[in-house]
């Protein structure tokens, strides 16, 4: 999934950005919620919403307890109805393990699977995605390095001066040292409704992003960062992370972000354009 046209324009920093996190984190993603709140909200924090969005302009009330964008709001609620577009394509996307079981070994790729005293360490993603890479890079020449050791995040050298990236990384090509593709695999396949866990995963990748950004814009150092993920059952439950995710793809800090089936796919495109 690539960034949506128009957005990334604003750049990681400007405000609409954090008017957009405001309206996800009072649930106002459509005009039918301000609706709701004019209608239904009781609690004062209704009220707060309605009140703030008015005040800037965002809404106005042509009816009693009707509500339409005026200004920037027309710009927010787009970029908010079509997000929702790119969740709902995600969700379609991810895969139950029986589903990506089935197509590992349709496609002859073996993947670790343990019991451990916690619960299960499952990786068919991963695998999955190490084979693709593999491919890419065998075709080329290039080479690459996966799960490198614990302990060894990548560094890039730039006029003598070595930068440490904040965490370890799943796969880089060419190598550790000055790679030129970063990729990071995020999933889940545990039989509950996920958890902290992925909430944090949101915070690590962004670690990284605004990291090699930083180092874009001071040296014209482009490192292409993805990020490739799978899980229906657990990432189904948390569609504010994803949301989370999708903010960050379509600020530009992201340069792919993929989706269980589609993803080795369009993971192969990106690769092919991308590597010389």
């Amino acid at each position: 999934m690539k960034a949506l046209p128009g957005f990334t324009r604003y750049g990681y920093r400007h405000p609409f950005w954090h008017l957009i996190r405001y309206l996800t984190m009072h649930r106002c993603i459509s005009l039918k919620d301000i609706e709701r709140y004019a209608t239904t909200s009781k609690s004062g924090v209704g009220k707060e919403v309605l009140s703030e969005l008015r005040s800037r302009g965002w809404i106005r009330e042509t009816r009693p307890k009707e509500w339409r964008p005026s200004g920037m709001g027309e710009e927010l609620f787009g970029y908010l109805h079509e997000r929702e577009k790119q969740l709902l394509s995600a969700l379609d996307d991810l895969r139950t393990l029986d589903e990506i079981r089935i197509d590992l070994a349709r496609k002859g790729v073996p993947f670790a699977e343990k019991k451990l005293k916690s619960g299960w360490f499952r990786s068919p993603l991963m695998a999955e995605v190490e084979d693709c890479v593999r491919s890419i890079c065998e075709s080329r020449g290039i080479t690459y390095e996966s799960n490198p050791p614990v302990g060894h995040p990548p560094e890039i050298v730039i006029d003598q001066n070595i930068h440490i990236l904040p965490r370890q990384l799943d796969l880089l090509i060419p190598s550790l040292r000055n790679p030129k593709v970063v990729i990071e695999v995020k999933e889940y396949w545990g039989e509950k409704r996920g958890g902290s866990k992925m909430s944090n995963a949101v915070y690590e990748t962004y670690c990284v992003a605004r990291e090699l950004m930083d180092l874009y814009e001071r040296y014209g150092v482009k490192v292409y960062h993805y990020v490739v993920m799978d899980g229906k059952q657990q990432w189904s439950y948390r569609r504010g992370d994803l949301r989370d995710f999708l903010d960050m793809l379509n600020q530009g800090l992201l340069d792919g972000l993929f989706f269980g089936r589609s993803a080795c796919s369009e993971l192969k495109g990106e690769l092919g354009t991308v590597l010389h």
